[in-house]
């Protein structure tokens, strides 16, 4: 969750936006992680959820099925696992690195 918090100082962001948020979000079931970045008028709030890989393994049997009917189940299991793993990926990895970069962008356009 990004929040954009324009004038408030990073101890600010932290006690007004990022820690209730991260306090609300803790109390949602199956959370296996939370973590926040705060800057000088932005909170980054980032939860993981453990059912992604829970998912990826019940699938896994289907996708390496060649059983009968492993024809239809594998190219759906293989498109779900396909699908967890590459937004898990980007909800990890390339959204944060965008964020960055607008959020730098747009602090240095408004200094």
């Amino acid at each position: 969750m990004l929040t954009d918090s324009p004038g408030l100082a990073p101890e600010e962001v932290e006690q007004f936006v990022t820690f209730p948020v991260e306090t609300a979000v803790s109390g949602l079931p199956r959370v296996e992680q939370i973590r926040s970045l705060t800057r000088f008028g932005l909170s980054v709030v980032t939860v993981v959820f453990e059912e992604g890989s829970t998912d990826v393994i019940g699938f896994l049997p289907m996708a390496i099925s060649a059983s009968a009917g492993a024809e239809v189940q594998r190219p759906l299991a293989t498109v779900v696992i396909g699908g967890l793993v590459t937004a898990t990926a980007l909800t990890l990895l390339v959204l944060p690195a965008v964020y960055a970069q607008v959020g730098g962008a747009s602090r240095d356009a408004s200094e």
